[in-house]
């Protein structure tokens, strides 16, 4: 009767590892919940893990702006990091923005979705495009980097923030191109 219960226990261990989200399931979820408060107060309370080298960038990219800064500073105060966009439909949700996610390698996942569905006489400005590049710390998947269409990525933007904000704290001026 105890192999029997021990057996039964690790059934279902083994059941709750296997449901653990992987990464393409972790990035939809969170679109399930940002995409209705998305331009709202509310989106500050969603958040994406982030891996321990992305947050210490983060972290690295508040100090220095908080710091050094003049004017809008930091990853995404320029514009909606999770939506690519500075605007979007105001009722916008899940079902409205057609949001899709692929992992055509593990830990890679592109979403594709609509900011402003109700504009159909501008569909390509408003639909986005980019991947999402996790890496499992742990037993979660958490982002790593976000790849941008342009070719930028969230890191490369959060690398160059620094660098510029760093030069104009200490009297240089950042140079054209970068």
């Amino acid at each position: 009767m105890q192999r029997l219960g021990l057996l039964l226990l690790a059934l279902i261990a083994h059941g709750a590892m296997a449901a653990e989200p992987g990464a393409r399931q972790t990035v939809e979820r969170f679109y399930q919940g940002y995409l209705g408060f998305a331009g709202t107060a509310a989106n500050r309370q969603l958040a994406l893990g982030y891996s321990q080298s992305m947050r210490e960038l983060l972290a690295e990219n508040a100090r220095i702006c908080e710091r050094a800064a003049d004017g809008p500073c930091g990853w995404g105060a320029d514009g909606d990091p999770y939506l690519d966009s500075q605007e979007s439909q105001p009722d916008l949700s899940y079902e409205s923005s057609d949001f899709r996610a692929l992992e055509s390698t593990a830990g890679e996942v592109t979403v594709s979705f609509n900011v402003y569905p109700s504009q159909t006489d501008a569909v390509d400005f408003y639909q986005k495009t980019f991947t999402y590049c996790l890496v499992l710390e742990g037993d979660q998947w958490l982002v790593d980097d976000i790849v941008y269409p342009t070719g930028s990525s969230a890191r490369s933007i959060i690398k160059q923030e620094i660098q510029d904000v760093g030069d104009a704290g200490q009297g240089t001026q950042p140079s054209a191109g970068r």
